[in-house]
């Protein structure tokens, strides 16, 4: 269900970012990128019971 969110609203800001290009919405964009990549490669048993996540790869962001 996280995930169908995520999606979601990383579509809307897909269509969002082509209708008016913006360095703000790329940048969200990216971050909902990432979110779901972690999402996707977490374990939630060893995440709740160790402590355990897998590291999402490092994509430098632009900062304003």
């Amino acid at each position: 269900m996280i995930l169908a969110k995520l999606r979601i609203r990383q579509a809307g800001y897909g269509f969002a970012n082509l209708v008016r290009p913006n360095d703000v919405v790329k940048g969200r964009l990216e971050m909902y990128r990432a979110t779901v990549r972690w999402n996707k490669q977490l374990d939630p048993i060893q995440f709740v019971e160790h402590g355990i996540e897998q590291p999402v790869e490092q994509i430098p962001v632009q900062t304003t």
